[in-house]
Protein backbone atom coordinates (compact mmCIF):
# COMPACT_ATOMS: atom_id res chain seq x y z
CA UNK A 1 0.00 0.00 0.00
CA UNK A 2 1.67 3.39 -0.74
CA UNK A 3 2.11 5.72 1.59
CA UNK A 4 2.22 9.56 1.71
CA UNK A 5 3.76 12.39 3.47
CA UNK A 6 1.86 15.86 4.30
CA UNK A 7 4.09 18.43 4.88
CA UNK A 8 3.27 21.69 5.99
CA UNK A 9 5.55 24.23 6.05
CA UNK A 10 4.16 26.81 9.18
CA UNK A 11 4.05 25.10 11.45
CA UNK A 12 5.89 22.29 10.02
CA UNK A 13 4.10 19.30 11.15
CA UNK A 14 4.69 15.82 9.19
CA UNK A 15 2.52 12.83 8.59
CA UNK A 16 3.06 9.40 7.25
CA UNK A 17 -0.25 8.58 5.79
CA UNK A 18 -1.53 5.13 4.00
CA UNK A 19 -2.93 5.79 0.59
CA UNK A 20 -6.73 4.80 1.87
CA UNK A 21 -6.65 7.21 4.12
CA UNK A 22 -5.13 10.23 2.16
CA UNK A 23 -8.03 12.03 1.39
CA UNK A 24 -9.42 11.60 5.13
CA UNK A 25 -6.87 13.24 6.52
CA UNK A 26 -6.36 16.43 4.01
CA UNK A 27 -9.88 16.80 4.25
CA UNK A 28 -9.28 16.95 8.10
CA UNK A 29 -6.35 19.24 8.33
CA UNK A 30 -7.06 21.27 5.52
CA UNK A 31 -10.98 21.36 5.02
CA UNK A 32 -12.75 21.30 8.34
CA UNK A 33 -10.05 23.74 10.24
CA UNK A 34 -10.17 26.96 8.91
CA UNK A 35 -7.31 28.19 10.89
CA UNK A 36 -5.27 26.35 8.05
CA UNK A 37 -5.92 29.26 5.97
CA UNK A 38 -3.30 30.39 4.18
CA UNK A 39 -0.70 27.58 5.43
CA UNK A 40 1.83 25.95 2.53
CA UNK A 41 1.40 22.20 2.38
CA UNK A 42 2.59 19.39 -0.02
CA UNK A 43 2.19 16.17 -0.20
CA UNK A 44 4.68 13.46 -1.24
CA UNK A 45 4.44 10.14 -2.17
CA UNK A 46 7.15 8.00 -0.29
CA UNK A 47 8.55 5.21 -2.27
CA UNK A 48 9.28 2.04 -0.06
CA UNK A 49 12.89 0.80 -1.15
CA UNK A 50 12.05 -2.46 -2.33
CA UNK A 51 15.31 -4.50 -0.89
CA UNK A 52 16.01 -4.73 2.98
CA UNK A 53 19.58 -3.20 2.28
CA UNK A 54 18.02 -0.44 0.24
CA UNK A 55 15.82 -0.06 2.92
CA UNK A 56 18.95 -0.23 6.14
CA UNK A 57 20.27 2.18 3.95
CA UNK A 58 17.40 4.78 3.83
CA UNK A 59 17.45 4.40 7.94
CA UNK A 60 21.16 5.10 7.70
CA UNK A 61 19.78 8.46 5.68
CA UNK A 62 17.31 9.23 8.86
CA UNK A 63 19.86 8.87 11.21
CA UNK A 64 22.46 10.89 9.64
CA UNK A 65 19.96 13.70 9.28
CA UNK A 66 18.98 13.12 13.21
CA UNK A 67 22.64 13.11 13.87
CA UNK A 68 23.05 16.35 11.67
CA UNK A 69 20.45 18.25 14.23
CA UNK A 70 21.99 16.86 17.46
CA UNK A 71 24.97 17.93 16.51
CA UNK A 72 23.46 21.52 16.00
CA UNK A 73 22.01 21.38 19.08
CA UNK A 74 25.56 20.73 20.98
CA UNK A 75 27.43 23.37 18.67
CA UNK A 76 24.52 25.34 19.84
CA UNK A 77 24.89 24.59 23.79
CA UNK A 78 28.51 24.77 23.61
CA UNK A 79 28.60 27.98 22.39
CA UNK A 80 26.67 29.33 25.08
CA UNK A 81 28.84 28.00 27.27
CA UNK A 82 31.78 28.96 25.67
CA UNK A 83 30.79 32.84 25.40
CA UNK A 84 29.51 32.63 29.34
CA UNK A 85 31.81 34.91 32.08
CA UNK A 86 33.69 32.45 33.67
CA UNK A 87 32.33 33.29 36.77
CA UNK A 88 29.32 31.43 35.13
CA UNK A 89 30.56 28.95 33.58
CA UNK A 90 31.92 27.49 36.64
CA UNK A 91 28.47 27.96 38.71
CA UNK A 92 25.56 25.87 38.49
CA UNK A 93 24.17 26.96 35.04
CA UNK A 94 27.23 26.87 33.36
CA UNK A 95 27.55 22.90 34.74
CA UNK A 96 24.21 22.48 33.62
CA UNK A 97 24.77 23.82 30.01
CA UNK A 98 27.85 21.78 29.77
CA UNK A 99 26.48 18.13 30.80
CA UNK A 100 23.75 19.57 28.44
CA UNK A 101 26.77 19.41 25.16
CA UNK A 102 28.01 16.61 26.99
CA UNK A 103 24.92 14.39 26.51
CA UNK A 104 24.44 15.83 23.21
CA UNK A 105 27.59 14.88 22.28
CA UNK A 106 27.61 11.31 23.80
CA UNK A 107 24.23 10.89 22.00
CA UNK A 108 25.80 11.53 18.56
CA UNK A 109 29.12 9.00 19.29
CA UNK A 110 26.33 6.68 19.91
CA UNK A 111 24.06 7.13 16.42
CA UNK A 112 28.07 6.79 14.75
CA UNK A 113 29.08 3.36 16.37
CA UNK A 114 25.08 2.22 15.25
CA UNK A 115 25.72 3.66 11.99
CA UNK A 116 29.16 2.08 11.92
CA UNK A 117 27.62 -1.03 13.36
CA UNK A 118 24.63 -1.47 10.04
CA UNK A 119 27.68 -0.99 7.48
CA UNK A 120 28.68 -4.33 8.20
CA UNK A 121 25.13 -6.10 8.16
CA UNK A 122 24.88 -8.67 4.99
CA UNK A 123 21.67 -9.94 4.51
CA UNK A 124 21.68 -13.33 3.14
CA UNK A 125 19.55 -14.08 -0.12
CA UNK A 126 15.94 -15.51 -0.20
CA UNK A 127 17.37 -19.21 -1.73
Amino acid sequence: MARYRIVMEVPSVRLSVAQDRLAEVIHRVFGVNSTTDGLHASVVKLNRPDTRAARLQEVQRQIEDVMSEVESLHDEMQEWYDNMPENLQDGDKGNAVQECADQLENIKDQMQTALDEMDGVDFPSAY
